[in-house]
């Protein structure tokens, strides 16, 4: 197969040219100053004169990127918008009675959430197997309905995988002396997760809808709903792209080398810039997405954080005075409408160990304090978080909006904490905690049975009985058998009835190394003649 491009994955030539950075690589410093007219309040072009700092004018080896561009220019009186958040106050917007993990979450992905998803998923799981010929060994043949307490466990052992990373799912089901983890096994049987996994589903009849973002609309647009719902802002909001990694042929996947993650798709996110609460979610489609922003008049990156003000806004129509913070890959200038062009001067140790003193300008502050928010929400979502490779695009969207209803539960749930001058449980224990609560006491792999270690089970020098195989089907036995070899596979009908996981065992030795010895497997050796 011939080698996919960059053009070819990533093309979408509906969208427009306009992107959420800059490529200023070309400009130099004769052009920067010649083009460096400023625009007063009233609309008029005035003259400003753009001077160097001294250390760039003595030595021209320095980096330019580096060194500050100072604009002498006589500060002006602006008019100040009033901060109001309207007839809500900053902060939570939920009940007192919100105090475990699971109330916190539930106030996102709620009950009516999971419902949707049962019956979406039935209705394509029932119409994918009855249009396929089975073979007699298909997993589909044992498919069941699936229920909303099946469900809600599903999501949280989702969110678990999320805090163990493996290399990939079936590795949760290993078998393995040093890599089996009994939890999944215990909570569901492998074969049924990924017929879950695989049949989840958010919008059937997307499958024949024209426009690709139907298939995921209403859920990203459910959460956002929540999102705004749940918490109002303070003052500052803060406008960020996160990328949601995905290297398959659509439109509106976007490339960019200067990102961590190359290629995906483009989520922007409206963000409370104190405590990093994401307060409104925009997909990008390309020119689906396009054709509906705000004020077509202007270049695509000025509508999309336009759009998601205005989506706050539907929340809080009375709100207004909000400063918000947006960012780039370079920083070429700096520009803004509140504060002013003073400097502080404050101390910062450099890698060698020195203090030096920095001074800043007032919006070049601004700036790094309040676009911390993204930075809290971006490493709450890349600490704990399950993204696996899928062959469909909006499963992807889907994990991700699941990561976002987990991080703004805990950001809820730690403002409350604080509030009440209480000390909240770490980010860890919390997302934990609430994957015990969705489980709860659903068991579909090992019903009824402890939770123990195979290890543990098999070496406790009790008593073990081998029976025999009543149906007359044979086994791999685990201490012999090697199918990785030629010749290598060796079967049994019997098997220990009193470990859990009734393992194949030949009668005599393989019985006996198996309950008796931490390393059992037998060592098969290729003999060549």
């Amino acid at each position: 197969m011939p080698k996919r491009s960059r053009d070819d994955i990533c093309d979408d030539s509906d969208s427009s040219d306009d992107e959420f950075y800059l490529e200023s690589d070309t400009i130099d410093d004769d052009e920067y100053i010649s083009n460096s007219g400023n625009i007063s309040n009233d609309g008029e072009y005035r003259e400003v004169k753009v001077e160097l700092d001294e250390v760039r004018v003595k030595n021209e080896n320095v980096d330019i990127d580096n060194v500050w561009r100072n604009l002498i220019i006589q500060d002006e009186n602006t008019r100040n918008i009033d901060f109001t958040s309207g007839s809500r106050m900053p902060g939570p917007q939920i009940s007192t009675n919100c105090a475990e993990p699971i109330d916190f979450f539930k106030l996102f992905f709620t009950d009516e959430l999971i419902n949707k998803l049962v019956e979406e998923t039935n209705g394509y799981a029932n119409e994918k197997i009855a249009e396929k010929h089975l073979s007699k060994h298909s997993i589909w043949l044992k498919w069941t309905d699936v229920t909303t307490k099946e469900m809600s466990a599903f999501l949280g052992v989702v969110l678990n995988m999320g805090t163990i990373t493996l290399s990939n799912l079936k590795e949760y089901w290993s078998t393995e002396n040093n890599s089996r983890i009994p939890y999944f096994a215990e909570v569901f049987r492998r074969d049924r997760f990924l017929q879950i996994f695989w049949m989840l589903q958010v919008n059937r009849n997307a499958r024949h809808a024209t426009s690709r973002k139907q298939k995921i609309s209403y859920y990203l647009e459910y959460i956002d709903n929540k999102c705004r719902e749940n918490f109002v802002s303070g003052k500052q909001l803060s406008v960020d792209e996160a990328v949601v990694k995905y290297n398959g042929r659509m439109t509106f996947i976007k490339y960019n080398p200067k990102k961590p993650t190359k290629c995906g798709i483009r989520m922007y996110v409206l963000l409370d810039a104190n405590v990093g609460y994401i307060q409104s979610i925009l997909p990008y489609f390309g020119s689906l997405t396009t054709e509906i922003l705000v004020r077509p008049d202007l270049p695509i990156s000025r509508r999309i954080i336009l759009q998601l003000y205005e989506n706050f806004l539907q929340s809080n129509p009375e709100a207004a005075g909000y400063h918000i913070y947006t960012d780039r890959l370079r920083y070429v200038t700096k520009l803004g409408t509140c504060g002013t062009s003073t400097r502080k001067t404050f101390n910062r140790r450099t890698q060698e160990g020195e203090i030096v003193n920095i001074n800043q300008p007032n919006v070049v502050i601004n700036h790094n304090k309040y676009m911390d928010g993204v930075d809290k929400a971006d490493h709450c979502v890349s600490t704990y978080c399950f993204m696996r490779k899928s062959q469909k695009w909006w499963r992807k969207l889907f994990f991700w909006g699941l990561e976002i209803c987990a991080i703004n539960s805990y950001i809820l749930y730690k403002v409350t904490q604080q509030r009440e001058d209480k000390k909240p449980m770490a980010h860890l224990k919390f997302v934990r905690r609430l994957v015990d609560q969705l489980v709860e006491d659903f068991r579909d792999g090992s019903i009824n049975k402890p939770s123990t270690s195979g290890t543990a089970e098999r070496l406790n020098g009790l008593l073990h009985l081998i029976r025999r195989n009543d149906e007359g089907k044979s086994k791999d036995c685990v201490v012999c058998s090697n199918r990785k070899i030629k010749g290598g596979r060796r079967e049994s009908l019997y098997y220990c009835n009193t470990c859990a996981a009734k393992p194949a065992l030949h009668i005599g030795d393989c019985f006996e190394k198996y309950h008796t010895m931490y390393e059992y497997k037998t060592i098969n050796v290729i003999k060549f003649e």
